[in-house]
């Protein structure tokens, strides 16, 4: 629920003069915290403060905008308007930012790419934000998308070296978020080549970090990827709790695909049990779901998000 002062700052979007960038900052800042409330309203207002963003020639602004816009893409599985939108706001806009703020921009792009398996556009991407800023932050968010870009090619341990470099950094810079990011990241690479108990470790910090910035959508992504690889090691037990858990916080976010993949790994757990009543009743309600909201469910490899 938004206090009558945040309200009214939304409502007022269009009086923002020109000099006033703490305004645009707090509308951020507020958005971030509601995302998950309400998704649809989270994207009208970081709309409108796109718009503001661009009269009043804010390049800062529209770079965290994009920042947001990849969170909100991860949160619903839905990268393709995102990509869309900041491709477009990039190419009619790009006058606005820095050379630094242009990097920032493309890396976020070059996010979207991955995610959405766009090897050619994502290297690409990369290439053009490292021309124009090779400092950091910068060099490790390059590096961190590098990683990620290497490990859908299959190439491990130079995704690896990439990863574990930008991890460094943002540990000694203190930067949460990317912390968890590379963490959940470095889990997924060494489930891929099956040394499960490195990936536990590496999803466990990411927990902890998730936890600590109370990121309830990232709480349930690895809760669902720990109990992923519980299961993989036959810890059954285990991994019906973590996926209890990440369908606790699922539900309460309405992440509809989230939730239809944690029945479906209890199912396949009730049927190695030979719990075959359970099993079909959690397949049951995954189908429900993925019927109603005509999702994609894949469960062969840990949840995705970077």
């Amino acid at each position: 629920i938004r206090d009558r002062s945040e309200s009214s700052l939304f409502e007022n979007l269009d009086q923002i003069p020109s000099s006033d960038k703490i305004s645009l900052d707090r509308m951020l800042e507020f958005t971030a915290k509601h995302r998950n409330v309400n998704r649809e309203e989270s994207l009208d207002y970081l709309e409108r403060i796109k718009v503001t963003a661009i009269r009043t020639e804010n390049g800062k602004a529209l770079v965290e905008y994009a920042s947001q816009r990849l969170e909100i893409a991860l949160e619903s599985s839905d990268f393709k308007s995102g990509y869309k939108d900041l491709q477009e706001l990039y190419s009619k806009h790009s006058e606005l930012f820095s050379n630094q703020e242009k990097a920032t921009f493309l890396i976020q792009l070059g996010r979207f790419a991955v995610n959405l398996y766009l090897i050619e556009d994502a290297q690409s991407f990369i290439d053009q934000a490292l021309g124009y800023d090779d400092k950091e932050p910068n060099l490790s968010l390059i590096r961190a998308t590098k990683g990620m870009l290497l490990f859908d090619q299959g190439k491990y341990d130079e995704a690896s070296v990439e990863l574990f470099l930008a991890l460094k950094y943002f540990e000694s810079s203190d930067n949460l978020m990317e912390q968890a990011r590379l963490n959940n990241s470095l889990g997924r690479l060494f489930a891929a080549v099956d040394d499960l108990q490195k990936a536990l470790v590496h999803y466990k910090k990411a927990l902890d970090l998730s936890s600590l910035l109370n990121n309830e959508f990232r709480i349930a992504i690895l809760n669902s990827n720990l109990g992923s690889t519980y299961q993989s090691l036959d810890s059954n037990s285990r991994a019906l709790d973590y996926y209890d858990t990440s369908l606790k916080y699922a539900r309460k976010l309405g992440n509809s695909s989230l939730i239809a993949q944690n029945l479906l790994n209890k199912g396949n757990i009730y049927v190695k049990l030979n719990l075959l009543s359970d099993a079909e009743e959690e397949y049951r309600k995954s189908l429900q779901i993925c019927y109603t909201s005509l999702s994609l469910i894949h469960i062969s490899e840990p949840t995705r998000p970077y």
